[in-house]
């Protein structure tokens, strides 16, 4: 397995919700969530004493993740270059 590999495929980043960046790149997260949420319910039904706050939920699904949010050019009167701008709710959860 090459690193990359390992890295897309095996490591659950806190910050993607407990989930791998390939779930959220092929577009599995949701089923991934969803399962979690069903193992959740199933362990709360048969332990409520294990959670004595109540049913747990899994992490939000992140909306965007990006390494480098992408940029918006916005035109500019005194250059037909205008700078880009950064994205400001890049990295917003559901």
């Amino acid at each position: 397995m090459s690193f990359f590999t390992g890295t897309l495929e095996c490591v659950c980043a806190a910050g993607l919700g407990r989930l791998t960046p390939a779930d959220l790149h092929r577009g599995v997260a949701e089923q991934r969530v969803a399962a979690r949420a069903t193992v959740l319910a199933n362990g709360s039904t048969a332990h409520p004493e294990r959670f004595p706050a109540g049913r747990p939920h899994p992490p939000a699904r992140p909306v965007d993740v990006w390494i480098n949010p992408p940029t918006i050019l916005l035109p500019s009167p005194e250059s037909s270059n205008p700078p880009p701008l950064p994205l400001a709710d890049a990295g917003t959860f559901a």
